[in-house]
């Protein structure tokens, strides 16, 4: 589940379909690395992965 609200008992699922590649290209390093993403991890991660999608779904999610 991606995200629930406590009090309001519900919530959202998300799913993403499409390509991904690890970034190689210096060009485009530079590009991602210009962005300032953090991983969600604690430490250093040197990998980078282009993901574009080609179908997105998702759903809202309510407690019964």
């Amino acid at each position: 589940m991606d995200h629930l609200d406590e009090t309001l008992g519900e919530g959202w699922s998300v799913l993403l379909s499409g390509h991904a590649h690890v970034v190689t290209d210096p060009d485009e390093l530079a590009e991602v690395r210009a962005l300032g993403v953090e991983p969600w991890a604690a430490g250093s991660r040197d990998t980078y992965i282009r993901f574009t999608p080609t179908v997105i779904t998702g759903r809202r999610i309510r407690a019964a």
